[in-house]
């Protein structure tokens, strides 16, 4: 990690991304959350739900969740509360989200990457964005420090989501990433 976010920022940025990966807002992460997600990415760049960059990204999808739910669920409910989320988030995910974020994050590209060129434009970086719920005031800010040409490659996208999930930089502009 390039710096350190005190406890209460920190806590702050992860209960951000909770509530950004409660899609049902029911108060916990579960698999159905993690379709959703899926579903969402998908239709925004209208790719069919059985074409191979579909059922790569819903694999991934699948295998994160499955990572968080061993980590994270400690009463072994299948879900993942926001408490829960808050301990395991604060003490690990620095140590593990390259692993577990790269494969997720070429899945991603690959569905984004309407042209097919191996770069993301500005349009497709916001709809990814707009896909996932994150914040659009902060799209164009994170997208100038990873892409200042306006064209994201597929390895600074990946550096782009390991940041935000591993880098504890309070200067960094992923930090609000989710609001």
């Amino acid at each position: 990690m390039s710096g350190s976010l005190d406890q209460s920022a920190q806590r702050l940025k992860a209960t951000a991304q909770f509530q950004a990966l409660d899609y049902d807002g029911n108060g916990y992460i579960e698999l159905s959350d993690y379709h959703q997600a899926v579903d969402g990415l998908l239709a925004e760049f209208s790719v069919d739900g059985d074409a191979p960059a579909a059922l790569d990204v819903r694999e991934q999808y699948v295998a994160l969740f499955d990572r968080l739910r061993a980590r994270a669920d400690t009463d072994h409910d299948g879900r993942v509360s926001q408490e829960e989320f808050l301990a395991s988030v604060t003490g690990s995910v620095g140590r593990s989200a390259g692993r577990a974020i790269r494969p997720v994050a070429h899945a991603v590209f690959t569905v984004c990457d309407q042209d097919r060129d191996d770069h993301l434009t500005t349009e497709e970086f916001h709809r990814f964005v707009k896909a996932i719920g994150g914040a659009e005031s902060q799209a164009d800010t994170v997208l100038s420090s990873f892409a200042p040409d306006g064209r994201i490659s597929r390895d600074a996208f990946t550096e782009l989501l390991t940041q935000f999930y591993a880098d504890g930089d309070p200067n960094n502009p992923l930090v609000h990433f989710f609001g």
